[in-house]
């Protein structure tokens, strides 16, 4: 049986993990909530705090799982090499301060709209600031 290539297994781990974000961008509502002169200032809030949730909620998670698969996999096949040890702990502890660093920015994000009146509750609209938008 030939062994399958390196960039073979890459593409089919792409191609899985690619597949969720093509179902999730047909079922989900559009970014832009508005088109043409109906969009006000509430529409800019509301487009950015939806932006922010989609890339924070459905496209951070996937690549920081496939990060730490890639790290792991690096720390296993590393058989005592002291550098691949360090190069797999380097991209672990990098994924971990990314994930930290985009809960904090989305966290900022919200406080910085509930100063101009979004709801507080952290709810699934977090960024509405104007009543019916």
């Amino acid at each position: 049986m030939k062994r399958i290539s390196l960039k073979v297994w890459t593409l089919l781990s792409a191609l899985f993990f690619a597949i969720p974000f093509f179902i999730l961008a047909s079922s989900t509502e559009p970014l832009v909530p508005c088109s043409g002169l109906e969009c006000g200032p509430c529409h800019i809030f509301e487009m950015f705090g939806r932006v922010f949730d989609f890339v924070v909620l459905n496209i951070v998670p996937p690549f920081a799982l496939i990060m730490f698969i890639i790290s792991g996999i690096m720390f296993f096949t590393a058989i005592g090499d002291s550098s691949k040890l360090e190069k797999s702990k380097s991209i672990m502890i990098s994924t971990v301060i990314g994930i930290v660093l985009i809960s904090l920015a989305w966290l900022i994000t919200v406080q910085i709209y509930s100063i101009f009146g979004a709801d507080e509750s952290y709810t699934k609209d977090w960024w509405e600031i104007c009543e019916g938008s």
